[in-house]
């Protein structure tokens, strides 16, 4: 293995095998800066093979996995993508290439969890345009790189067409009945905070009436009730925003509506707790009476 190899292709199977030799191939055409190492074409007769694999996992930029719908589960190609995501270089970046018409929604986790492409024209471009971006070497212009895609484009899907068929029976892809029991299980998971949010917001909502009611009773409007069926006697509801200092709930009858008397405003030196301040009472200054004095 060379050191400058920096987009590693994994790959499992015969018709993923026959995919990554040709991205081994084509990919250099169209971005030179690339250096693909494939293991079947980049590891040295006699050498270690698992040690290489491991080497070059390290070194590598960007990471390629062929994926088909025999190779899902293949114990390979879970390896390497693993050790892919692995890669303390922050700039590199691992993409499954979904060949043999496999869609996303049958790529199970982990590897449903990287960016998927397309084997098709666009998506292989968008993929091209990743890898440009992430190599160490000086990005090519998006013009003269489309340009240049545009024309090898048609050798690569060449290439994918003829991909062999796939030996004895495929395994099946997810069935409707298998997403719809996930999407229900994430629900689930999310029924609580959900449930919160609910309870949050009500609260809020009643603070808020109350608060409303509060400045209508000031403002010396039409008496407001705090509540339809409030058997409690007088009390004081305090700090409901705003200039409000308290507002006495005047006590009812069971199962009739309390009163809300009008608030004291809190510079009011006569707001207490023992409830709302009286009028106070001028002192009635009499004139004294003269004595008689006896003459």
């Amino acid at each position: 293995m060379g050191e400058t190899n920096n987009v590693f292709i994994s790959w499992s199977g015969e018709r993923s095998k026959g995919a990554a030799e040709a991205l081994r191939e084509w990919l250099p055409i169209v971005l030179q800066a690339a250096k693909p190492w494939m293991s079947e074409a980049d590891i040295e007769k006699g050498s270690r093979g698992l040690d290489e694999i491991g080497r070059a996992l390290e070194a590598m930029k960007v990471g390629i996995i062929c994926l088909t719908p025999e190779n899902l589960a293949a114990e390979w190609i879970l390896y390497e993508a693993g050790a892919l995501s692995k890669t303390p270089d922050a700039k590199a970046r691992v993409c499954t290439y979904l060949l043999a018409s496999l869609k996303p929604q049958d790529v199970k986790a982990p590897l449903g969890m990287f960016q998927w492409t397309r084997a098709n024209r666009e998506d292989t471009r968008k993929l091209i345009h990743t890898i440009n971006k992430h190599l160490d070497a000086t990005s090519v212009p998006e013009k003269g790189l489309n340009a240049l895609f545009d024309k090898m484009w048609p050798d690569l899907e060449a290439k994918l067409a003829t991909l062999p068929d796939p030996p004895g029976i495929v395994p099946p892809t997810r069935s409707t009945e298998e997403m719809v029991a996930e999407i229900l299980e994430l629900n689930r998971s999310m029924a609580s905070e959900i449930q919160g949010i609910a309870r949050e917001s009500e609260a809020t909502r009643q603070v808020r009436g109350w608060r409303d009611a509060i400045y209508n009773s000031v403002a010396g409007r039409n008496p407001v009730w705090a509540s339809e069926t409030d058997p409690a006697p007088a009390r004081y509801i305090y700090g409901l925003g705003g200039s409000i200092g308290s507002a006495m709930v005047a006590p009812s009858a069971p199962n009739q509506p309390a009163v809300v008397a009008p608030a004291v405003l809190p510079s009011s030196p006569a707001a207490t707790e023992s409830g709302p301040p009286s009028s106070p009472r001028r002192r009635r200054v009499l004139p004294r009476k003269r004595r008689h004095q006896p003459g």
